[in-house]
């Protein structure tokens, strides 16, 4: 009888543990009710063969067209690449000290030079691409974002460890202002209203400061290891590019509620993103000494 009652519980216990078993698994296929978790074996909707050394580029307009800027080599310039086609509609040379690209609704461009201890932005018009002007700035510029009213800039400055953010008018070709940020700020987007400057810190933070004074309002992480940020056009939905250059994904993340609801996968040598216009679709630009392209993913917005 004993026998029996031993072995009635390790069967009860076997098959409670399977249940379990069966749980986790069913847990791990689905993702569980956590919108967190990465989206496996999601593949991008489109690739398109680049030139190799891609270190950047900015929104398709339109028309599809997307500013990719290359630097390999000791060699840099900027190429309009159709985001759908791969055609090619121009060609920029530049300085080999830029860094990062930026343009405007106007369809005016500008490029963040960063050399040493000092830095520039070179603007160009969407017209015969012809250079228009260039701004000197106190230190390297670490990333360049277009303000929504067509005519200001938000270079990210770095100050021998003081973060800054100069404002500059393609009106004037001047620095209209300088924002102080939190210091270790790698990335930056600007609201569609040019009140809150969203601030990516390396350990992962997202700081909200003020457009004009720089106040931090509020904070909250998304996760260490943090590159990029970038805002959709709407301004509803940030997306963070974080973890090295080989092993990285992007956390698509609800503004409103300062949640990530989704990650998706980002290919190795992803070095720049940027939602589409009507933030459907998130490009990935991708490029090293041998390689580039741009990879094409649906956000499911």
């Amino acid at each position: 009888m004993n026998g029996f009652i031993v072995r009635n519980k390790l069967l009860t216990g076997v098959m409670v543990s399977g249940l379990i078993i069966i749980v986790i698994i069913v847990i791990v296929i689905v993702g569980g009710s956590s919108p967190k978790a990465t989206t496996r074996g999601v593949r991008p909707l489109l690739v398109i063969p680049g030139p190799k050394g891609i270190v950047g580029g900015t929104t398709p307009n339109a028309s599809d067209r997307s500013w990719v800027l290359v630097n390999i080599h000791g060699k840099a310039n900027l190429q309009l690449i159709n985001a759908k086609t791969g055609a090619l509609g121009g060609i920029i040379p530049l300085s080999k000290e830029a860094r990062t690209v930026a343009v405007a609704t106007g369809g005016n461009v500008g490029v963040g030079l960063s050399s040493g201890r000092s830095g520039a932005i070179e603007f160009f018009s969407a017209v015969g691409f012809a250079k228009i002007g260039v701004v000197a700035l106190p230190g390297p510029v670490k990333d360049l974002v277009a303000g929504s009213n067509g005519t200001s800039f938000y270079a990210l400055v770095d100050l021998r460890g003081n973060d800054s953010v100069d404002v500059i008018s393609v009106k004037t070709f001047r620095i209209a202002g300088t924002i102080p940020l939190p210091s270790k700020t790698v990335s930056i987007a600007v609201s569609p209203d040019l009140a809150t400057i969203y601030a990516l810190q390396e350990d992962g933070k997202i700081s909200l400061a003020n457009g004009q004074t720089g106040q931090v309002t509020q904070s909250f992480r998304s996760a260490a290891g943090g590159r990029q940020i970038a805002l959709s056009i709407d301004g509803s939905t940030l997306y963070v590019l974080k973890g090295g250059i080989i092993n990285d994904n992007v956390a698509i993340i609800n503004v409103a509620t300062e949640s990530t609801v989704a990650v998706l996968p980002a290919p190795a040598q992803c070095q720049r993103i940027a939602p589409s216009l009507d933030g459907t679709q998130l490009l990935d630009f991708v490029g090293s000494a041998t390689y580039g392209n741009i990879q094409i993913f649906a956000t499911n917005r």
